[in-house]
C-alpha cells in the first residue's frame, strides 16, 4: 500500500458530469479515495458508477457548492486532503512527495508543487507555466499573524490545491463554505481558506510539477448575481460591516480554541485581510474598460490574457517544451505521468 492511500481527493462538480467522469477514470489505478461532490440537477448513471473502482466514491449532491464542501469534512477520514476541479490533474507521484514532506516536518501543514495551465486547441494539448511565484513563496514564519501577513501580501493560491493535513484542511473547508459569502464579495472563498490554513501552520513548496489546470471550460461561479464585487470595493465600506464581521467571524469559529483571546485573533485577521487587499489596489486595470464591455466578454478577455501571461514570448507550448523549460529551471517532471495526461485528454477531446 502506497502513501497515496492516506490521501483524499475532494472533486467538486457541477453540470460537467463528462469530466468528473474523466477524472474517475484516471484516478482508478492508484491507490487514492476519490470524492466526486456532484451537484447537477441528475445523477451521473448507476451502470457508469458501477464500472469504477471501489476507491471512486460517487456522491449525488442536488444542492450548492458551498453546502456540498461542508459536508465533505464529515466524508473525508485519511490523513492528508486535497481539492481538485473536476476538469484537472494532479500527477500522482507529486502528491506522494508532498506527503513525504508532511510525514517528515510536523509543523509544515501544506504542501504544494509547481503548476501549468493546459488547453485543446486543434487537436493538440497546449500548455504554459502558471503561478510562476509558487517556486519562491516560503510560508514558514513562526507566528500565526507573520505567516498569514507574509502570504496575503505577496499572495499566490498556495494551500487551497495543495495537499494538507486533513485536520487543517477541514478548518479551513468550514470558514471557506460557512456561507456563501461570494453573493456579496468575488472569489472571497479563497482568501479564506488562504487566511486560515496560512495561520494555523507553514508552507512548503517542492520543486516538482504536481498541478495541471484545465483552461477547457470557462470557471464555475458561486457567487449569484451583480451584487458581487471585488473585496477593494466593499471591505471598508461602513454600510458592509455587519457582513464583513461575518466573514472574519467564519474564520474565527474555524480556528478558534478555548485559550484563544477572541479579541486579539479578530484583530489578527483583520490584518491579514488588510494585507491582502493592499495589494489588489494596483491590479484591477480594466476598469474603464468594463464599463463598455459585455461582462461575458470581460471574461473571456481577462481569462485569455492570464493564460498568455506566463511566458515572456506569450506562447503556448508543446507538452515536450514545456518539460524542457521546467527541467531547466531545476523543477522535477514525471514524464510518464505527464504522457497519460496528455493521452487522456486527447482521447476524451476526440470522443
Amino acid at each position: 500500500m502506497s502513501l497515496l492511500s492516506n490521501l483524499s481527493i475532494v472533486i467538486p462538480t457541477f453540470n460537467r458530469q463528462e469530466y468528473a467522469i474523466r477524472a474517475m477514470h484516471y484516478w482508478k489505478n492508484y491507490d487514492v479515495k476519490v470524492l466526486i461532490l456532484d451537484g447537477s440537477k441528475d445523477p451521473i448513471k448507476q451502470s457508469v458508477i458501477s464500472s469504477i473502482d471501489s476507491n471512486i466514491n460517487y456522491y449525488f449532491m442536488p444542492i450548492s457548492l458551498m453546502e456540498r464542501l461542508y459536508k465533505s469534512t464529515e466524508l473525508v477520514k485519511t490523513s492528508y486532503s486535497i481539492m481538485m476541479a473536476d476538469d484537472e490533474f494532479f500527477i500522482p507521484s507529486a502528491l506522494d512527495s508532498c506527503i513525504k514532506e508532511l510525514k517528515k516536518d510536523p509543523e509544515i501543514v501544506s504542501c504544494m508543487g509547481s503548476a501549468i495551465s493546459f488547453l485543446f486547441k486543434d487537436k493538440k494539448i497546449l500548455t504554459n507555466e502558471i503561478y510562476p511565484d509558487l517556486r519562491n513563496h516560503l510560508v514558514n514564519q513562526e507566528t500565526p499573524l507573520e505567516r498569514s501577513i507574509y502570504h496575503m501580501s505577496a499572495y499566490t493560491p498556495s494551500s487551497i490545491y495543495s495537499v494538507m493535513r486533513t485536520e487543517i484542511w477541514k478548518k479551513s473547508i468550514r470558514a471557506l463554505s460557512y456561507k456563501n459569502f461570494e453573493f456579496y464579495v468575488k472569489s472571497i472563498g479563497e482568501i479564506q481558506f488562504e487566511i486560515t490554513s496560512s495561520y494555523l501552520g507553514k508552507y512548503k513548496i517542492i520543486n516538482e510539477l504536481m498541478w495541471l489546470r484545465s483552461f477547457e471550460n470557462e470557471p464555475i461561479r458561486v457567487h449569484v448575481g451583480e451584487a458581487s464585487v471585488p473585496i477593494k470595493d466593499f471591505w471598508y465600506k461602513e454600510s458592509n460591516k455587519s457582513i464583513r464581521d461575518e466573514i472574519i467571524d467564519a474564520i474565527l469559529q474555524s480556528i478558534a480554541s478555548e485559550e484563544d483571546n477572541m479579541s486579539h485573533l479578530k484583530q489578527d485577521i483583520s490584518q491579514a485581510f488588510d494585507a491582502y487587499i493592499k495589494i489588489t489596489q494596483q491590479s484591477f486595470k480594466y476598469r474603464s474598460v468594463e464599463a463598455i464591455l459585455p461582462k461575458s466578454i470581460m471574461t473571456l478577455i481577462v481569462r485569455l490574457l492570464r493564460f498568455m501571461k506566463s511566458t515572456e514570448k506569450n506562447s503556448l507550448l508543446s507538452i515536450s517544451n514545456i518539460t524542457s523549460i521546467l527541467y531547466k529551471k531545476g523543477i522535477k517532471v514525471d514524464i510518464d505521468a505527464l504522457n497519460e495526461i496528455e493521452k487522456k485528454v486527447l482521447d476524451f477531446h476526440s470522443k
